[in-house]
């Protein structure tokens, strides 16, 4: 395996090298449709940053090679791959695109995007089928607009924050509320972080690493107040609502389809890191007659902290389609190392999917089952702490004249607060086990031709266990007890239950050349957490696996510190909401009330309403 990535990075090499001498020339050329020039079309040569946009009239001229690609793309029209060939004028025509067709899933409902009153955005399996994605957030950089998305550490599994339109809250929290297959999740995380004075604080994992991206229709995402609304106050921030793939509609007998990958990544340096931290420019500004320069070890910081990782992911789906079913399973396997030494993460899921008809199709009946078992390794990523709990700082702190382990095989020591950075990564173990299960029974009646109610029961639960563990063969100022035992290890527990019940009853039709959408209803949500956490220090020196020996601590009666938590949450709502359409006009009408456990006695209720034109 090693020599196949050695000739596949000296042929890339290769590649590159005889790529940056292919002759660029300039090419000229317009833009138009079939009215007249565009101006303003974005003209990018493929696979490149280099672009241009046409003047006012529809005008471009872009260096070019022979053989290269243009690809021309204007808002609301098809974009086009030009092939260069040598010519030195192109002349493109785009088409219109049905942009304006495609259909958005909003709360309770779904719209064609020219109907859409509020700000929706939403990005479909074709539009993210080419991106390998740990969680459905991801898929979300970079392709709706306003939205952004953060990562706490960039090591996979990482937890992220997701920004729709910025920061509006300084102490409530900024995150949009997640729905999936209709059903709201509670928010906030599914597994534990870690908090040490010393070593510093661990973001907890993602909450939507359950999901798999083989398993995703689209993703919606709801910006503004009018859109919003419908879900009251904890829309505020934004919504995101997730669909996930169902089976056939056709009568077919079962097909079994199969995908796979494998990915290959590695730390992108630029000429800016060969230097850094390099013993040559290290000895060249020392002070005269440091006793340092005669330190004859050699080290490289990338040689410690850093690997070439390897994923891999495997899909297997099942569907199948009957006169009054349909159905469709997957079962997914994603293994993902990441660059840095001791991350990465193992991610199994089954995803059921079950539509039945009932009663001449008057009655239907959606089953959904979503399953995931996740195992998460991290390490000392934090940035909340300085060089001693920093794995990253502690490499790059590490001096270039000292070798990590010496000619013995033992670790080069210091002193306690100037830590070997190798010693460090072997010492330090920090994993994440968490299993969630999320599951909903949808059923509709129709009534009649304009009037449907529907029910909704979901149940979301999840159990995570994060353990980590530093080995007492290290030694680390302000670590060790006061007798000078050493090493610690701690265990948190992170269980959470949470029910959705939904009623819906919604009118369809067109009065007098009005179409006419209405929707009232009632939910009732139940979320509760719960947790623990153990922590224990000073261990003796050759104990090794302190998380299934946590009782071997010394000294027992001052070892321990214990912690406990359980909180409960109940959310009452009722909403209504009209939309109504005349030929270009477009209005919708929203309200919604909610009523919270968490609100004070005298005032369990808000109400927000909204009004959207267009």
């Amino acid at each position: 395996m090693k020599n196949q990535r050695t000739f596949f990075s000296f042929f890339l090499t290769i590649c590159i090298v005889a790529l940056s001498f292919a002759q660029s020339d300039t090419v000229s050329g317009t833009v138009s449709d079939a009215d007249g020039p565009l101006p303003g079309a974005t003209v990018v040569v493929k696979g490149t940053n280099s672009g241009v946009t046409t003047d006012f009239d529809g005008n471009f001229s872009i260096q070019a090679a022979g053989d290269d690609v243009l690809v021309v793309s204007y808002v609301g029209f098809e974009s086009q791959e030009v092939g260069v060939s040598n010519q030195a004028s192109i002349s493109v025509v785009l088409s219109s695109s049905n942009e304006l067709d495609e259909v958005i899933i909003t709360g309770y409902g779904s719209v064609t995007k020219r109907d859409a009153t509020g700000a929706v955005d939403a990005v479909s399996a074709g539009d993210f089928d080419q991106v390998s994605a740990d969680s459905p957030a991801q898929l979300l950089r970079g392709k709706v607009a306003g939205v952004q998305i953060t990562s706490s550490t960039g090591e996979p599994g990482a937890g992220v924050a997701i920004r729709v339109r910025g920061n509006s809250s300084v102490r409530s929290g900024n995150e949009p509320l997640i729905v999936v297959d209709g059903v709201p999740l509670a928010g906030g995380n599914t597994s534990s972080g870690l908090g040490d004075e010393i070593l510093g604080s661990g973001s907890a994992k993602n909450p939507l690493n359950f999901l798999s991206q083989n398993d995703i229709e689209s993703i919606s995402v709801l910006k503004d107040a009018s859109s919003t609304a419908i879900y009251g106050s904890r829309g505020a921030n934004g919504v995101i609502v997730i669909t996930t793939k169902r089976g056939t509609a056709v009568e077919s007998a079962p097909n079994v389809t199969y995908s796979g990958s494998v990915s290959f990544s590695s730390f992108a340096e630029n000429s800016s890191f060969n230097d850094v931290m390099s013993r040559s420019d290290y000895i060249s500004n020392l002070p005269s007659g440091s006793s340092v320069a005669s330190e004859s070890g050699s080290y490289k910081w990338q040689d410690v902290l850093l690997r070439n990782a390897t994923s891999t992911n495997h899909d297997i789906t099942v569907t199948a389609g009957g006169q009054n079913s349909s159905t469709r399973l997957s079962i997914g396997a994603n293994s993902q190392d990441g660059v840095v030494n001791k991350t990465g993460m193992d991610k199994y899921n089954v995803s059921l999917y079950n539509s039945y008809n009932l009663l001449d199709n008057k009655v239907n009946v959606q089953t959904r089952v979503i399953y995931s078992d996740i195992e998460d390794e991290s390490h000392l990523n934090t940035n909340t702490a300085g060089y001693v709990g920093n794995l990253i700082g502690t490499a790059l702190y590490w001096r270039p004249t000292l070798d990590v382990v010496g000619a013995t095989g033992a670790y080069t020591n210091v002193s306690d607060d100037y830590l070997n950075p190798q010693e460090l990564l072997d010492a330090y173990d920090d994993n994440t086990f968490t299993k969630r299960l999320l599951a909903n029974v949808n059923v509709s009646f129709a009534l009649n031709n304009d009037v449907t109610f529907r029910t909704i029961y979901g149940v979301d639960s999840s159990t995570s266990a994060r353990e980590a563990q530093l080995s007492p063969s290290i030694d680390i100022r302000d670590t060790a007890r006061a007798d000078g035992k050493r090493g610690q290890a701690s265990i948190y527990n992170d269980d959470r239950l949470n029910r959705t019940f939904e009623n819906t009853l919604n009118y369809v039709s067109n009065l007098n050349g009005v179409d006419v959408n209405l929707l009232a209803g009632y939910s009732y949500y139940s979320y509760v957490s719960e947790g623990s956490v153990l922590h224990a220090k000073g261990f003796n020196a050759d104990q090794v696996n302190l998380i299934d020996n946590i009782g071997g601590v010394v000294d027992v009666n001052s070892a321990y510190s214990i912690g406990s938590y359980k909180n409960e949450t109940e959310l009452q709502s009722f909403f209504a909401r009209a939309s109504l359409t005349y030929d270009k006009l477009l209005a919708t009408l929203t309200y919604r009330v909610d009523g919270s456990s968490k609100f004070g006695e005298d005032n369990k209720y808000g109400s927000f309403p909204a009004v959207g034109l267009g």
